[in-house]
Order: C-alpha cells, then sequence, then structure tokens
C-alpha cells in the first residue's frame, strides 16, 4: 500500500465550505484498499481494553500495520493521526 503525507492542514483552511471541498476531493482520490482499512474503525464504545497474551502476539503484528497505515489517511475533518489505539478497530476484544 502506497503511504501518502498531508500537504495541506485543515486547520490552516478558515472557509468551512472550502474544507468540505478538499475533504471531497480527498475521498475520491482513496483507493479501495484505503478503503478498506477506512471502514477497519469502530463507533467510540465502553469496553475496557484487556492485557496483550503471549496467544495475542500475531494479531498484535497484523493489526499494528493496520493502525500503523490508519493514521496516514484522512478521516473526517483529520488529514492524519500521530497515534491510534486498538480500541478504535475492534469492539469486540480490544487490546492495550
Amino acid at each position: 500500500m502506497k503511504m501518502r503525507k498531508s500537504m495541506v492542514n485543515l486547520k490552516s483552511i478558515k472557509t468551512p465550505g472550502l474544507q468540505s471541498v478538499f475533504i471531497n476531493f480527498l475521498n475520491s482520490k482513496i483507493s479501495d484498499d484505503e478503503k478498506e482499512l477506512l471502514n477497519r474503525y469502530v463507533n467510540p464504545h465502553k469496553l475496557n481494553s484487556r492485557d496483550v497474551l503471549e496467544s495475542d502476539l500475531l494479531r498484535v503484528a497484523e493489526e499494528s500495520k493496520v493502525l500503523f497505515n490508519l493514521c496516514s489517511l484522512p478521516y473526517g475533518n483529520h488529514m492524519s493521526a500521530e497515534a491510534m489505539a486498538h480500541p478504535q478497530i475492534d469492539d469486540k476484544d480490544p487490546l492495550k
């Protein structure tokens, strides 16, 4: 998957209408792979994260790639993220 660097800070665009035009433009340029990643986001939930066990290590390795790649994609009003937490992509069995 190709990584994309944010070249525009949405906070620097002061006109809300222009922000939505720019967001729509970005969303039209998102590949199918990137859309699949963005579908990994889950709604906020109250489920407590559990500690990682040795049996979870393969899962952690795979899902850390997902979290890393999600950081470079625009979501909502945000062009990118500096960090992600596992509960943002798993509302069934989130890990710490």
